[in-house]
């Protein structure tokens, strides 16, 4: 095998990968990257057998083949290099080895037979639409932060991607995610050709990838299967396979009739909230709310009987007095997720349901908070 190709479209291609391959990994050939030539291409597969990422960029080829080299041995390499450089490669098949060169730069690293690399299997589907890429993207993160990592319940490991019906009655495509504590909803019209999707769980990694491969392009194109989804940004295509389990009916969740309503500049509750929290329980991390009479009382304290104090005014229509508490950390992870000024909750006066937040100037996400005791 021999070719050359450019260093910064190596990279841009190399980086994604890189992370989705397991840093330990008992099967060696898994800690690599497969490399193939062929009609002046260089393709690049990457995989921990249940996400798989493809690549290809444009190689002059003067031998073409086919091998697999340590994944991050040579990110490393070619994200060292100086930008803008060309890259020539040569593999030795006989003796497993890739020599990189550049200027006065060379590596010579171990390759391992493709042959023990997995085969990558597509997606056969009959459902596949196309999404633009910025606001699907929008939607994976604002899901994705309440997602579970509690591998003891797998099914709740992922966002619930499905077809579903608006407040409106109209088509749309739903997103979901809860660890049990909080729950993130987002909704976009229902694309054309996803009518007929089945509901599927996509894997906590799996979209903190596809959210990092879909910065720099336009539109997506997804294939969904009962077992697999594929999708294609630009020439990176990542397959994963889903998450073989029941998603429980998140509507149960949802508050629906919160009669008590609160509205507050985020900018200042995120502020009075972290400086509040401070002196609050290192485990829990929880803060106490006191709202009544367009006035919030925010409280933490903590072992050493230490307390901190603070209040905000804020719009509530409550004819009760609301006393609640939350987790700091998950209400400062909300407030990066919201883009605009404000921040609405709804609250049941009794203090201990759950609470419903939204963006005001955003209806297609909801989330929910459980409150905690304090």
């Amino acid at each position: 095998m021999k070719f050359s190709v450019s260093r910064d479209s190596l990279l841009k291609m190399l980086d994604p990968m890189n992370s989705v391959i397991e840093k330990r990994n008992s099967v060696p050939v898994l800690s690599n990257v497969k490399i193939e030539l062929k009609d002046g291409k260089l393709k690049a597969t990457a995989t921990d057998n249940d996400i798989t990422l493809e690549g290809v960029i444009d190689a002059t080829v003067e031998v073409e083949g086919t091998t697999t080299v340590n994944a991050a041995k040579l990110n490393e390499i070619v994200k060292k290099l100086s930008e803008g450089v060309a890259l020539s490669v040569t593999v030795d098949m006989n003796a497993d080895r890739m020599t990189i060169t550049s200027g006065k730069a060379r590596f010579n690293v171990a390759c391992i037979s493709a042959e023990s690399f997995p085969p990558v299997q597509g997606v056969s589907s009959d459902c596949s639409f196309e999404v633009e890429a910025e606001g699907f993207r929008k939607i994976l993160t604002r899901s994705l932060f309440a997602s579970s990592k509690d591998d003891s319940r797998q099914y709740l490991n992922g966002i619930y991607m499905h077809a579903a019906k608006g407040d409106a009655g109209e088509d749309v495509l739903c997103f979901v995610a809860t660890d049990g504590h909080r729950l993130s909803k987002s909704v976009m019209p229902l694309p054309t050709g996803a009518n007929n999707m089945p509901g599927v769980i996509l894997p906590r990694k799996a979209v903190d990838k596809l959210v990092s491969v879909s910065r720099d392009v336009p539109a997506i194109k997804v294939e969904v299967a009962e077992s697999k989804a594929q999708f294609i940004a630009g020439d990176l295509v990542l397959t994963t396979r889903l998450i073989d389990s029941t998603f429980p009916d998140y509507n149960r969740v949802i508050p629906q009739t919160n009669e008590a309503e609160m509205v507050i500049s985020k900018q200042a509750l995120l502020q009075v909230v972290d400086r509040v929290a401070i002196l609050s329980n290192e485990k829990s991390r929880s803060v106490k709310f006191e709202v009544a009479s367009n006035l919030l009382k925010v409280e933490a304290h903590n072992t050493d009987s230490e307390e901190a104090k603070e209040e905000i005014e804020v719009a509530y229509n409550g004819s009760e007095e609301v006393v609640i508490g939350f987790n700091a950390q998950y209400l400062a992870d909300l407030g990066k997720l919201m883009e605009n000024e404000e921040i609405k909750f709804q609250f049941k006066t009794s203090g201990q349901a759950p609470v419903l937040l939204q963006d005001p100037k955003d209806v297609s996400s909801l989330y929910v908070l459980m409150p905690m005791r304090v």
